[in-house]
């Protein structure tokens, strides 16, 4: 019975007193200021990328009354409308609300391998926040070029939608 008590203290110590102690999640090392300094067109290889978004909560019968957290979809392509010219990814989304910053690791869709020759590239987030539908929010993405370099892109004045 000692060793149970003892155990649950050690737990409430590490996460009630020391939460950073007892989490792996590390906080963004990027502020809110330089995530809103993100340019809104990158060039990559040549080609300037520009972010499109959609953003909802889902209110489906078989949700919760107070609906379903926040998910996203992310879509990078040419601001010329052409077919992407080079590989690169994006491998995490930053959404900021006021001065709230909800950031998760991006998903692939299906198939959708970042390629040349595709007309753009789509990735996804869920699990976010319930901020309310028709909040205006900042989206950030960070994309990773061929060569292993990141750069930042966003997209301002983006509304989260409401699914019902």
């Amino acid at each position: 019975m000692k060793m149970i008590q003892v155990v649950l203290l050690l737990f409430f110590i590490l996460t009630v007193l020391f939460p950073n102690c007892a989490s792996s999640r590390k906080p963004s090392d990027l502020t809110i200021e330089q995530l809103q300094a993100a340019p809104d067109t990158v060039d990559i290889a040549g080609q300037k990328m520009v972010l499109q978004t959609y953003l909802w909560r889902d209110f489906m019968p078989n949700s919760p009354p107070d609906g379903k957290p926040l998910k996203a979809s992310v879509f990078i392509l040419p601001a010329d409308g052409s077919a992407i010219r080079t590989n690169f990814d994006a491998n995490k989304i930053w959404v900021i609300f006021r001065q709230q910053v909800w950031s998760a690791d991006l998903q692939g869709v299906g198939n959708n391998l970042p390629a040349a020759g595709l007309g753009r590239l789509e990735k996804t987030a869920d699990g976010g926040p319930k901020w309310q539908p028709g909040s205006r929010v900042t989206v950030v993405v960070r994309l990773v070029k061929k060569d292993g370099k990141t750069v930042l892109l966003k997209a301002g004045n983006q509304m989260i939608k409401r699914t019902d």
